[in-house]
């Protein structure tokens, strides 16, 4: 994630903003982009406010791990909020499980942050790992089945949904490419910037494009 204190404000500004947009502008699913990005920003808060010395170590550790989990729990509520389908409520019930289970051992665990390849690097202590440890792979479910709901539901139609997973793929290769695993999690949120605005980009193409 972002190094600087203003790196991290700029980048939370800028994902508030565009959150703002697609929840005003509300064509397809564009409020659970919102949602999502809000929670996503939350990541960039946390970084500024640690930064500004303002939380120590330990307590944005706690806070990044519970972030990364809410978010996903966001998109499991959205798509439960759109289709209403045994589907999406048995998605929703499983990653609020989940959720709880990560509140319970964000409690009980100790976490650090340490800084490399222009980033912070937050991890669980003794972890040789992500912050996510052995968990990423749920997240990355927690990610991804909800837009191929989506993409099913609109019976893989939806060249924008196409767009926007393929965009997410990218930015998580790219990530997980160049740098280290210990870095994956967090940076992802960063370069969910760029994501942010092309899920704004191709609402923009099918407003227009319906007028």
């Amino acid at each position: 994630m972002c190094l600087t204190a203003k790196a991290s404000l700029f980048a939370f500004i800028i994902l508030i903003v565009i959150a703002i947009l697609l929840y005003i502008r509300n064509i397809k699913y564009d409020r659970i982009f919102a949602s999502f990005i809000l929670a996503v920003s939350l990541i960039q808060l946390t970084e500024y406010l640690f930064h500004s010395k303002l939380i120590s170590s330990q307590i944005g550790g706690k806070m990044i791990f519970t972030i990364l989990w809410f978010q996903v729990l966001v998109l499991a509520i959205g798509i439960q909020i759109l289709y209403q389908t045994t589907l999406t409520s048995i998605w929703m019930i499983l990653f609020t499980i989940i959720f709880i289970i990560a509140l319970y051992y964000v409690v009980q665990h100790i976490f650090e942050v340490t800084t490399g390849y222009g980033h912070l690097i937050w991890s669980q202590q003794d972890i040789n790992d992500n912050i996510l440890g052995n968990t990423k792979f749920i997240y990355l479910l927690g990610l991804f089945v909800p837009l191929f709901i989506i993409l099913y539901y609109s019976e893989w139609s939806d060249i924008s949904m196409w767009i926007i997973i393929v965009t997410f793929i990218l930015s998580i290769l790219l990530v997980r490419w160049i740098y280290p695993r210990m870095v994956f999690s967090s940076l992802w949120c960063y370069s969910a910037v760029g994501v942010a605005f092309v899920i704004w980009l191709v609402g923009a193409f099918y407003e227009h494009k319906v007028k």
